[in-house]
């Protein structure tokens, strides 16, 4: 499960307090490939965002720099295409999904 963090920068393997906000829904190479998208909770430009919505409306181009950023990291023919945005319940589905699919293995 693939989860960007809105925030400042943390040291690897630091485990941090976000909340989930939205999911980005994308296709790898025609497969289910979400990006759940969180914010930092505590002292974090991003701390007070409780949708992605209110994440547009307040830092503009966000969400854009995100999608464009999943949608190109492999390359041009890199086999992943966005399907947009999707709210923080949404998200949670997701986030469950997998929690269960990983305790069922």
């Amino acid at each position: 499960m693939d989860v960007i963090i809105l925030g400042q920068a943390l040291p690897r393997g630091e485990v941090a307090k976000v909340r989930v906000i939205g999911v980005l829904k994308m296709l790898d190479d025609g497969e289910q490939d979400d990006k759940l998208v969180a914010v930092l909770t505590q002292e974090s430009p991003f701390a007070h965002i409780e949708s992605m919505t209110q994440l547009d409306q307040e830092f503009p181009g966000v969400s854009q720099i995100v999608d464009i950023w999943f949608a190109s990291y492999k390359g041009p023919d890199g086999g992943m295409e966005g399907l947009g945005f999707e709210d923080a319940e949404s998200a949670q589905s997701v986030l469950n999904a997998a929690a269960e699919h990983f305790t069922a293995q």
